[in-house]
């Protein structure tokens, strides 16, 4: 048994040494083009500056009636870049079923993302949602997480993405006096919705869906604590290679895409491409960092207080929320709704188990707007 064992650990051994080997070519080979790539970028972003041009040529609107309307794949959805009164940056819809401008809108259904928090990751969630209950449907992009959203290459905050989600909120209240209005937190998009929730407690916010919530201590969970480090110290460099992806042609990239994500459905790993730019992984990153620094504990009082509009969706397994976690959040909310997704269904529901998420949704938004 001695010779067995270490005859097994030489082996192993002799293996470890070409790969080790691999590594150092792949990184000698990619570090000068992450280097060219960062020098590029900021090359770039100074001649931008210079010379005031704007990132893909997008519109900048400057008005809250300006907007920049983009065709989408459903008949009734829309995109839109728009302001808010007393805003600069530019926020980034998604819609399904958009109400026309004489339609009385009485109920909505708003989504805030996690992260990456484009909308483009939404869109067939939301899409399933609207063609079973008609109710108009509108995701929220993250200021930054888009091409055209945010103003110009700032950074944002998660204390920005939380200000800018309760002026929101507040917007379609006042421009929708009589919507009684649900929403739903994706991840990190859970606490916002309990801060929008906690800074305006009306009445008309009939309930929170809080889908795989992230609420507290996101750096102790399994995929908090792998990623933390490159977080805190690689944002540039993750933003540089966003740079030189986009360089490449787009079947190359669609390759890597499927490539990485082979179980996502087509128009999720379409998505992807909205989120290959500098200054989105920027902002994703960064926001990312802010989110393990911040999110640490939560206020027991507040949930208990909030726990009867909450409802609680968790997946069977998730590296962002440990069982632990969840019990944590469930001790301070004994008057929420508990639902567990079927096996399967991943954190990144969105990926490739929109419809199953969707179904789900259905039915809370008919039990609540009965």
């Amino acid at each position: 048994m001695a010779e067995k064992a270490t005859a097994d650990y030489g082996h192993r051994h002799r293996m470890s040494v070409p790969a080790s080997i691999v590594w150092i070519v792949l990184f000698l080979a990619i570090f000068p083009w992450v280097v060219a790539a960062t020098v590029a970028g900021h090359l770039i972003r100074v001649l931008r500056s210079v010379l005031g041009s704007e990132d893909e040529h997008v519109p900048r609107p400057t008005e809250l009636t300006t907007s920049v309307h983009v065709k989408a794949l459903h008949p009734k959805a829309r995109r839109e870049f728009t302001t808010l009164t007393g805003h600069d940056d530019i926020t980034e819809l998604f819609w399904v079923g958009y109400p026309d401008a004489a339609q009385e809108v009485t109920q909505l259904y708003i989504v805030i993302p996690g992260n990456p928090g484009n909308t483009a990751f939404y869109e067939e969630y939301l899409e399933a949602v609207h063609e079973q209950t008609k109710i108009p449907c509108v995701a929220v992009g993250h200021l930054g997480h888009s091409i055209p959203s945010g103003k110009g290459h700032k950074v944002y905050s998660l204390d920005d993405n939380l200000a800018h989600k309760r002026a929101v909120v507040n917007h379609f209240l006042k421009i929708y006096p009589k919507a009684r209005i649900a929403m739903a937190g994706h991840s990190v998009g859970a606490y916002m919705c309990v801060d929008v929730l906690a800074h305006n407690p009306s009445k008309r916010l009939l309930k929170i869906f809080c889908l795989m919530p992230t609420l507290h201590h996101i750096g102790s969970t399994p995929n908090g604590a792998r990623l933390y480090p490159l977080l805190k110290l690689f944002r540039g460099i993750g933003s540089s290679l966003a740079f030189l992806l986009r360089q490449l042609p787009h079947w190359f990239r669609d390759f890597l895409i499927n490539w990485h994500l082979p179980f996502a459905t087509p128009r999720s790993r379409a998505a992807v491409h909205h989120i290959i730019h500098e200054k989105v992984a920027l902002n994703s990153l960064g926001m990312g960092r802010h989110e393990m620094d911040e999110i640490l504990h939560f206020d027991p009082d507040l949930l208990r207080r909030m726990s009867k509009k909450l409802l609680f969706c968790f997946a069977e397994t998730d590296g962002w929320l440990t069982r632990v976690h969840e019990q944590e959040i469930l001790e301070c909310c004994p008057d929420s709704e508990v639902v567990r997704c079927a096996e399967g269904v991943r954190h990144g529901f969105v990926l490739d188990a929109a419809d199953v998420v969707a179904d789900l949704t259905v039915e809370w938004l008919r039990h609540l707007f009965h």
